[in-house]
C-alpha cells in the first residue's frame, strides 16, 4: 500500500510538472504579449498610471472621471517593477506572475509544515500541492493578468506561512500579522489571512498576540489616515464608498425567484 502511494504520489508530481512547464509557458507569454487580455486589465493599468499623483483618489468629478477600487500596494509595486520593465502592463502582469508563484510555493509550504512523516515524503507531498495549485481554474484565468488579486493573496499567504511556522516566536507573529495588513493594503476584502493569524496565534502566544495585532492595526490606521488626509477625504470614497453594493430588495427577490426556477424538479 504504502508503495502503491508513492508511486501514485510520483505520477502526480510528474504530471503536475508538465501542467507547470505550460503554466511557465503561459506567463512568458502573458507577459510579452502586448494587448489588454482581460478587460479589467484596462481600469488598473489606467490606476496604475495615476498612481502616484494627483487624480489618484480624487475627489474631483471632473470628466474623464476614474473610480480607483482598491488600495495602493500594487500600484505601488507594479511602479518598481516598472524600473526594471520598461512596459507598464508588461511590469503588472510580471507582478501577478510572481505573486502567483510565491502563493503556491507557501501554499506547499503550508502542507509540509502540516504534514507528519518523514522528510522526504513531506516535501513529495509540498511539491504535489504546489503543482496542483497551479492547475485550479482561477488561477489559470487571472494568474498571469495585471490585477491585485494574486498579489493581495500571496501576501496573505506567507503571512499564514510565516506565522504558523515560527513556533510562536515574537518576531514571527509581529512579521506574520504584517504580512497580513499588507495583504489588506493591496485588495481591502483580503481579511480572512490576518483573521486566521490572530485567532491560531491567540492560543499559544495570547499576550504577544494581542500586543501585536494592536500595533499593527495602530499602524494600518495611521496609513489609512494619512492617506485620508493626503487625498483630502478621497481614499475611503473609493475602496469603500464607491465599491460597496447597496442592498436592493427588489434584486434580491429577482435572484432568489431566477435561482428557484432553476432548481432541477425532484
Amino acid at each position: 500500500m504504502r508503495v502503491a502511494g508513492l508511486l501514485l504520489l510520483t505520477v502526480l508530481i510528474g504530471a503536475g510538472l508538465i501542467h507547470g512547464a505550460g503554466a511557465v509557458l503561459d506567463a512568458k507569454l502573458a507577459v510579452q504579449y502586448p494587448w489588454v487580455i482581460d478587460y479589467g486589465e484596462g481600469i488598473v493599468w489606467q490606476q496604475a498610471l495615476l498612481l502616484p499623483g494627483p487624480r489618484a483618489y480624487s475627489p474631483d468629478s471632473a470628466l474623464p472621471f476614474i473610480v480607483f477600487h482598491y488600495p495602493p500596494l500594487y500600484y505601488l509595486l507594479v511602479h518598481a517593477m516598472n524600473a526594471a520593465v520598461p512596459d507598464m502592463l508588461a511590469a503588472g502582469r510580471l507582478v501577478t506572475c510572481i505573486s502567483t508563484a510565491v502563493l503556491a510555493l507557501a501554499a506547499g509550504g503550508l502542507v509540509m509544515a502540516a504534514t507528519a512523516g518523514a522528510r522526504p515524503l513531506r516535501l513529495m507531498c509540498a511539491v504535489a500541492s504546489v503543482l496542483l495549485v497551479l492547475t485550479l481554474p482561477n488561477f489559470r484565468e487571472i494568474g498571469f493578468l495585471m490585477r491585485v488579486d494574486m498579489t493581495a493573496n500571496a501576501l496573505g499567504a506567507l503571512g499564514l506561512l510565516v506565522a504558523v511556522t515560527g513556533r510562536c516566536s515574537v518576531l514571527r507573529i509581529g512579521a506574520g500579522l504584517m504580512l497580513c495588513m499588507a495583504a489588506v493594503f493591496t485588495k481591502q476584502t483580503e481579511l480572512a489571512p490576518g483573521m486566521a493569524v490572530f485567532v491560531v496565534l491567540l492560543w499559544c502566544r495570547p499576550r504577544m498576540t494581542l500586543m501585536g495585532a494592536v500595533g499593527v492595526s495602530a499602524l494600518g490606521v495611521g496609513i489609512v489616515l494619512w492617506l485620508q488626509g493626503v487625498t483630502d477625504g478621497g481614499f475611503l470614497r473609493h475602496i469603500v464608498g464607491y465599491n460597496l453594493n447597496r442592498f436592493d430588495s427588489a434584486e434580491l427577490g429577482n435572484n432568489l425567484s431566477h435561482e428557484i426556477s432553476n432548481l432541477p424538479l425532484l
